[in-house]
C-alpha cells in the first residue's frame, strides 16, 4: 500500500515528506519521543491506564497469593489438629478395648459367682426344704388336720395301682419314676366324707412358687389315674407373688406356715 506525499514539520522549522509507510516507521525508529507522543493517539486513552491497572492486578494477585499463603499454613494447622486428634482416637480407642476386656473378664466373674451362687441357693433350698418336710412329719395331725383325718405318710412303692396303671397304660414309666421324687405323700379320711380316703402330693419349699404347685397337681394327676382321690398340696412360710390364685385355679392346697425362729 502506497502512502500519497504529504510534509510533515517540526517546531525546528524543518520541513520533510513521508513517501509511504516504510519511511514513517523509519522516522518513528529514529525518533523514540514521537513514538511516545504518538502510542496514546494511536492506542486511544485507555493506554494511559494499562500501567496503574496493571498494578492494581499485581496488588490483587500479591493479596491472592498472601492469602493463598496464609490458607496453607491453617490448613497444615488443621492436618496437625487432625493429626493429633486421630492419635487421642487410637490411643482411646485401645484404651477402650483394654476397658472391654476388663469387663468381659469382670462379667465372667461375675457369671461364675452368680452360678456358685444359685448352687449355694439351690443347696440351701434343699436343706430348708428337707428340714420343712422334717417338721411337716413331726406334725402331720396339727398341721394337715385341717385337710385329712388320721393323716399318715404313705411310701410310693408300696401304691399297688401304680404297677396296676403301668401296665393298663394309664401311667407311663417315666411318670411313676417322678413320682417317687415327691416329697411326701399323706393319706387320710376325706374331712368332707370320711368313707373316702383321700390322697395329698406333698410339695414342700420356704418360698411356694409356681413350679411347686405344677408338679403338686402333676403327682396327683398321676394318682387320680391310677384310681386314688387325690389333690395336690403345696406347704412353705411364704408364697411367690400370684401363687395364691393360681393353687385356687388348679385346685392346690396351700399351706403356709410361721418360719421357726
Amino acid at each position: 500500500m502506497r502512502f500519497r506525499r504529504f510534509e510533515i514539520r517540526y517546531t525546528g522549522g524543518m520541513a520533510f515528506t513521508v513517501s509511504d509507510f516504510e519511511d514513517l516507521l523509519a522516522l518513528l525508529t529514529a525518533h523514540p519521543d514521537w513514538r511516545a507522543r504518538l502510542r496514546p493517539v494511536i492506542l486511544g486513552p485507555d493506554f494511559e491506564e494499562v500501567p496503574s491497572r496493571l498494578d492494581r492486578i499485581e496488588a490483587i494477585l500479591t493479596t491472592l497469593a498472601e492469602q493463598q499463603a496464609e490458607a496453607q499454613q491453617r490448613l497444615a494447622g488443621v492436618e496437625r489438629r487432625l493429626a493429633g486428634v486421630e492419635q487421642r482416637q487410637a490411643s482411646a480407642e485401645q484404651r477402650l478395648d483394654r476397658i472391654e476386656a476388663i469387663l468381659a473378664t469382670l462379667a465372667q466373674r461375675q457369671a461364675g459367682v452368680e452360678r456358685r451362687l444359685d448352687q449355694h441357693d439351690g443347696r440351701m433350698g434343699n436343706i430348708e426344704g428337707g428340714l420343712l418336710e422334717a417338721r411337716y412329719s413331726r406334725n402331720l395331725d396339727n398341721w394337715l388336720g385341717d385337710f385329712l383325718r388320721r393323716p399318715a405318710r404313705v411310701a410310693v412303692p408300696s401304691l399297688d395301682g401304680l404297677n396296676a396303671a403301668l401296665t393298663s397304660g394309664a401311667i407311663t414309666f417315666e411318670e411313676r419314676r417322678r413320682l417317687r421324687d415327691i416329697d411326701m405323700v399323706v393319706v387320710g379320711q376325706d374331712p368332707a366324707n370320711r368313707d373316702v380316703e383321700l390322697y395329698l402330693t406333698c410339695e414342700f419349699s420356704s418360698t411356694v412358687n409356681m413350679e411347686d404347685l405344677a408338679r403338686a397337681e402333676e403327682h396327683a394327676e398321676v394318682l387320680r389315674r391310677c384310681g386314688y382321690n387325690a389333690k395336690g398340696f403345696a406347704g412353705g412360710y411364704m408364697a411367690a407373688p400370684g401363687v395364691d390364685q393360681a393353687a385356687q385355679r388348679l385346685g392346690v392346697i396351700l399351706d403356709l406356715h410361721r418360719p421357726p425362729d
